[in-house]
C-alpha cells in the first residue's frame, strides 16, 4: 500500500513538473507560441502588431531565445558594443558560427531600429 502511495505521488509530481514546462514564453512574450501577448521592450511593435526583436537593444537572455541563435546570443551583445550598434543585419556574419544560413534563417525575426 506505502508503495502504491508513492508511485501515485510521483506520477503526480511527473504530470505537474511536465504541466509547468509547457508554460514557458519563448522570444516575443508568448506562452508556448499561444497568441497571448506579454509586454517585452525589445520587441518592435507597429501598430499593435508584433515585429521584430531590435538587436541594438534586446539582452542576450531574449536574444538567446531565439531559434538559431542560442549560445551565439553573448556574441552579438559582445559585437554590438564593440561595433557601438549594428548598422546592418548582415554584419551578425562577421560573427563566427553565423553563416550565411543562419542569418537567412534569423533575419525575418530581427530588426536594427
Amino acid at each position: 500500500m506505502k508503495k502504491l502511495f508513492i508511485m501515485i505521488l510521483t506520477v503526480l509530481a511527473v504530470i505537474a513538473m511536465s504541466a509547468l514546462s509547457l508554460l514557458t514564453i519563448d522570444a516575443y512574450g508568448r506562452y508556448n507560441g499561444i497568441d497571448k501577448v506579454l509586454p517585452n521592450p525589445y520587441i518592435v511593435t507597429s501598430g499593435g502588431k508584433q515585429s521584430d526583436i531590435c538587436i541594438n537593444s534586446a539582452p542576450t537572455n531574449t536574444l538567446k531565445s531565439l531559434p538559431y541563435i542560442g549560445g551565439l546570443a553573448a556574441d552579438i551583445v559582445a559585437l554590438r558594443e564593440e561595433l557601438g550598434g549594428f548598422s546592418s543585419l548582415e554584419e551578425l556574419m562577421l560573427i563566427k558560427g553565423i553563416g550565411i544560413k543562419r542569418y537567412q534563417n534569423v533575419r525575418g525575426m530581427l530588426t536594427i531600429n
